[in-house]
């Protein structure tokens, strides 16, 4: 009789027990797990989800997967919506076979600040891993001879390279012609009379009043080339190269009248002081100089 009544008192314990443990969390709470293929090939992902919905004021723990074989990789990733709540993992399987997703123990608390917890367990599924290379496909198939180009092919290549040898036959023309006109130019320039030049040159000067040393150097720098060059080119002697010393050297070989060439080594005397000695001109003496320079070449000149 005693043992009667402590194997019924033993029961109705356990039975409050279970009552209690199923009080601990809402009736409409639903914990499950799915995949969203259970056939995959070798390389490519699957999503597994533990997912828990009518959730109430229950905190969820759901578990940290990590699986022990190579051949699987995961990623994690969590949502939160109200009264909805999963887990997400992308799992990557790496050889053939067939491969079982264990199941899983959530840990379920009445509410944020409850110590007691309800273990909810998910179903184990089944995962069947293929190979990208079915049947005999893996085999080393022969080398296909190489197709010929199309005619359309070789008529854009003959098509371009004329083009090409069009466009450098062009430059060359052009590069050619250029060349020819800047020596004609040079001829022509060449042609011009050595007074015409000199003429044309110290009109020019006529134009300049020296106000400063550098000024007045520059145009006694003009007035000694435009002498030089005259007298080079008209008479094939070389005065660009000679020095105001070298000229007055060897005036009575070059054949001026005495007196007329005398001025105008004093010209250049005078133009070597401004330019290297820094002496200022008067004004009078530019105009004088200037006319020296003009009456010499008037009467040097050697007629068309």
């Amino acid at each position: 009789m005693n043992f009667k009544i402590s194997f019924m008192s033993l029961f109705f314990f356990l039975s409050c027990q279970y009552s209690n443990e199923k009080n601990l969390v809402s009736n409409s709470l639903n914990i499950y797990s799915e995949v969203d293929t259970n056939e995959v090939y070798i390389g490519n992902k699957i999503k597994y989800r533990i997912i828990a919905t009518g959730i109430e004021n229950e905190k969820i723990i759901f578990p940290v997967l990590a699986f022990e074989n190579p051949n699987i990789s995961l990623v994690k990733s969590r949502q939160n919506i109200k009264n909805y709540e999963y887990v997400e993992y992308e799992l990557t399987f790496w050889d053939t076979g067939f491969y079982s997703i264990p199941s899983n123990d959530i840990r379920v608390f009445k509410n944020e600040n409850d110590t007691i917890e309800t273990i909810i367990s998910t179903e184990s599924i089944g995962i069947n891993v293929i190979s990208l290379v079915q049947n005999n496909d893996y085999l080393i198939k022969k080398i296909k001879e190489g197709e010929p180009l199309p005619f359309s092919i070789y008529k854009k290549f003959i098509f371009s390279m004329i083009i090409i040898l069009f466009l450098i036959f062009v430059i060359g023309y052009f590069m050619r012609k250029s060349r020819v006109d800047n020596k004609f130019n040079s001829i022509n320039d060449k042609k011009t009379h050595p007074y015409i030049i000199a003429k044309s040159k110290i009109k020019s000067l006529n134009n300049k009043n020296p106000k400063s040393q550098n000024e007045a150097g520059t145009f006694y720098s003009e007035l000694s080339y435009i002498v030089r060059e005259f007298i080079q080119n008209q008479f094939f002697i070389k005065t660009i190269e000679m020095t105001t010393n070298e000229i007055k050297h060897y005036k009575n070989m070059i054949g001026f009248d005495k007196n007329e060439i005398n001025k105008i080594i004093s010209v250049l005397e005078r133009a070597d002081l401004i330019k290297f000695a820094k002496l200022f001109p008067l004004e009078n003496d530019i105009k004088i100089d200037l006319n020296v320079v003009d009456e010499f070449l008037d009467n040097q000149k050697i007629d068309l």
